[in-house]
């Protein structure tokens, strides 16, 4: 599998292709829409790249319609987030067709699941309350003109009070443990969309403070290390920590985002295919 560019230079590249459009309202001369289009090919080359390889990681060997990946592809060049993009797959009629007909998971992946579920909830303020809707599919979504049965992605994923909690309870973290026999029997495509809904969360939960998300995030990867996971790339396989939080602190929040999403997926992928 050819790896693709690390996120980090993506995004300086789409950074540097935006800055070729001048001011506003003044016509481009020739060299200048030249370079326009130039500059247009090239976010256009790397935002294939970027959607090829969330498609690949999150939907594993299942190959989308044409005519979906297409429309992600034309979205995310139109200017939408790869949070968006990422959700609009993830709430799609053919992702739920994915966790109808994969059900379960193996035993691993769910101790995993568990495991890794853990780590987020702790690192959220207020923890989700898992309801028995949760282990199950999204329902078809109810937008007569979404494309490709995509449902707009909503700003946050929320759940209600786990089964058995009484109104009014305060949420608490379950141990590893408990989300594993939670979620036993559940689609192993669902359990990949639970856990990166959740990642986004404590990503979302953090970014009021740059340090402190970089910091958080330089921790979970070196603590995700002990897996054994390939993520795609050397600099990604880098254990320690320091690197991760120098990284985090410069870069791109939808970057980040994507990473935390691509560790997510494949430590799933990785034991499911075991």
């Amino acid at each position: 599998m050819k790896n693709l560019l690390p996120l980090f230079l993506v995004f300086f590249t789409l950074s540097a292709c935006n800055k070729t459009s001048g001011p506003a309202g003044v016509a481009p001369s020739p060299s200048t829409e030249a370079e326009l289009s130039t500059a247009n090919a090239k976010i256009a080359k790397v935002n294939s790249e970027l959607l090829s390889e969330l498609m690949r990681v999150v939907i594993l060997d299942s190959s989308p319609e044409k005519s979906m990946f297409g429309s992600f592809l034309e979205n995310l060049n139109q200017g939408a987030s790869l949070e968006g993009i990422y959700n609009g797959v993830t709430r799609s009629d053919f992702y739920r067709k994915l966790e109808i007909s994969n059900a379960g998971s193996q035993s691993i992946t769910l101790r995993v699941f568990g495991e890794e579920l853990f780590r987020l909830e702790e690192a959220l303020p207020v923890p989700t309350q898992f309801e028995p809707s949760s282990t199950q599919p999204l329902p078809l979504p109810q937008h007569p003109g979404s494309n490709n049965g995509v449902a707009p992605p909503p700003e946050t994923i929320v759940f209600g009070g786990a089964e058995g909690a009484e109104p009014g309870a305060a949420a608490k973290v379950w141990s590893a443990q408990d989300y594993s026999k939670y979620f036993v029997g559940t689609s192993f495509f669902t359990l990949k969309r639970v856990l990166g809904d959740e990642a986004l969360k404590v990503v979302r939960s953090k970014s009021f403070d740059k340090k402190v998300l970089a910091e958080w995030y330089g921790q979970w990867v070196a603590k995700a290390m002990v897996h054994g996971v390939d993520f795609g790339m050397d600099l990604r396989n880098k254990p320690e920590a320091k690197y991760h939080t120098d990284w985090a602190l410069s870069a791109d929040g939808e970057a980040l985002k994507w990473e935390v999403l691509n560790r997510v997926h494949r430590i799933l992928n990785y034991f499911e295919k075991k």
